[in-house]
C-alpha cells in the first residue's frame, strides 16, 4: 500500500517558516531561502504579502505600466525634466490655466490663426500696428470722421516739401469751354505767399519732371508736347486755400481732344 503525501499550502509553508526561523536563529534566513525555492510559481499574491515591502529592487526594468499606476498618483518631482514631448500629451488636455504666465510667444502661435475673439479689448496699441499696415477702409465712421477734422487742423511741417500730379482731357473739337483742376494738401498750408505760379515766374525754378517752389508758393508745370499726346491750351490759377489750389485749363478750340498733364510742388516755410 502506497503512503500518500500532503500537498504544501500557504499554511504549511507559514508554519514550517516560522519553526525553522525559531529553531535556526541567525541562520534561518539560509533555511528561508530554502524553502522559498519550494514555493510553487505563481503562488504568492497581493494578501500573501506585507503591505509596503515591496521596494524598487524586486520590480524587473519596465515592467510596470500605466495600467499598474493609479490615476492622479503621480507629481511633476516623479517625470524627468525635459522627458515629455508632444506625443506623450493628449490632444487639448491642457488648459490656459496649466501655462506659465508668459511662457508663449509668437514662435508657438500658428500663423493666421488667431482671431479678434483671442484679443483683450483695448490691448493693441500704436506700437502693435506696423506702418502703413491698415487702410482708411478700415476705420470706422465716426474714425473717418475724426481723422477728416484732424487733417484739417494739422498744419504742414515747416520746411516740408510738397509734390503731386494732376491731369484732365477734353475735346475741343468744337466751342472751348474751360475745364477746372483740382490738386489737394495732406495737411494744411499755414502759409501761401500768393496765387499758383508757374514756369518763368522766379520762385518756380523746377520742371514738369522735377516741380520745385519756393518757399510759402505753389508751382504748377504743364507737360511738354511730347510727339504722342496733343497738349494745346492754357493754364492758369482759379482758387487757392490751405487745403489745396485749382487751376482753369482752357483747350484750343478745334483742336480735337487734348490733355492737360501737369505737376506741382509747394515748400512750407521754416518757422
Amino acid at each position: 500500500m502506497r503512503l500518500r503525501l500532503p500537498r504544501f499550502s500557504y499554511a504549511n509553508v507559514a508554519a514550517t517558516l516560522a519553526l525553522l526561523i525559531a529553531v535556526a536563529g541567525t541562520g534561518g534566513g539560509q533555511a528561508v531561502a530554502a524553502v522559498v525555492k519550494k514555493l510553487a510559481p505563481n503562488s504568492v499574491t497581493s494578501k500573501t504579502i506585507k503591505n509596503r515591502s515591496i521596494i524598487a529592487a524586486d520590480v524587473a526594468t519596465g515592467s510596470i505600466g500605466g495600467n499598474e499606476i493609479k490615476n492622479g498618483s503621480l507629481g511633476g518631482v516623479d517625470v524627468a525634466d525635459g522627458s515629455l514631448g508632444g506625443q506623450d500629451i493628449a490632444g487639448a488636455s491642457v488648459a490656459g490655466s496649466r501655462l506659465v504666465p508668459n511662457s508663449v510667444d509668437s514662435s508657438r502661435i500658428a500663423n493666421q490663426s488667431l482671431t479678434s475673439v483671442d484679443i483683450a479689448d483695448g490691448t493693441i496699441s500704436n506700437a502693435d500696428v506696423g506702418n502703413g499696415a491698415l487702410g482708411f477702409e478700415k476705420l470706422s465712421n465716426d474714425a473717418k470722421t475724426q481723422l477728416s477734422q484732424v487733417w484739417a487742423d494739422r498744419p504742414i511741417n515747416a520746411g516740408s516739401v510738397l509734390t503731386g500730379y494732376g491731369a484732365t482731357a477734353y475735346n475741343a473739337s468744337g466751342a472751348t469751354d474751360a475745364r477746372g483742376v483740382s490738386f489737394s494738401f495732406p495737411a494744411a498750408a499755414q502759409t501761401i505767399r500768393s496765387a499758383p505760379v508757374t514756369t518763368g515766374d522766379s520762385h518756380c525754378t523746377g520742371s514738369y519732371v522735377s516741380p520745385q517752389a519756393a518757399a510759402g508758393y505753389i508751382c504748377y508745370y504743364l507737360k511738354a508736347d511730347d510727339g504722342g499726346a496733343n497738349h494745346v491750351g492754357t493754364l492758369e490759377p482759379l482758387s487757392y486755400g490751405p487745403h489745396g489750389f485749382v487751376l482753369k485749363y482752357t483747350p484750343v478750340a478745334g483742336a480735337g481732344w487734348t490733355f492737360a498733364e501737369i505737376t506741382w510742388a509747394y515748400t512750407a516755410p521754416a518757422a
